[in-house]
């Protein structure tokens, strides 16, 4: 006997990004999955290699910019402190931190609050 079940329509396909996404990783090969994986998901992506460039990208393209993915730990600024000069020209920038370390991820809990995602990497 067949199962009641919900009427299933096109409507369930995952959505397509359309946002525009700062990716800032200073490990070359995770910089290019996350550009692939966020363009295979419809999103449009700008790549950083560290955190002063992304603020200085941020700050050439802010308006175009949706949303910021940074690592905690890159070379000169650090992603944390990167979103916070990226945020003090837009408060209420969307950010996911992406951290290999525990001890990194509980180190943000105060941006958490604020509405920060973080990333846990899996090595």
């Amino acid at each position: 006997m067949p199962r009641n079940r919900p009427n299933r329509g096109a409507d369930e396909r995952p959505q397509k990004g359309t946002e525009t996404v700062l990716l800032a990783e200073d490990h070359e090969g995770l910089r290019e999955l996350g550009k692939e994986t966020l363009e295979a998901l419809g999103y449009k992506v700008i790549l950083a290699e560290n955190g002063t460039e992304a603020v200085a990208l941020f700050k050439n393209d802010s308006a175009r910019i949706d949303v910021v993915v940074v690592d905690v730990v890159m070379p000169g600024m650090s992603g944390p402190d990167a979103y916070l000069e990226m945020s003090a020209i837009r408060p209420g920038l969307g950010v996911v931190f992406a951290t290999g370390y525990t001890a990194e991820a509980a180190s943000l809990t105060p941006l958490v609050a604020k509405g920060a995602s973080v990333l846990q990497k899996a090595i």
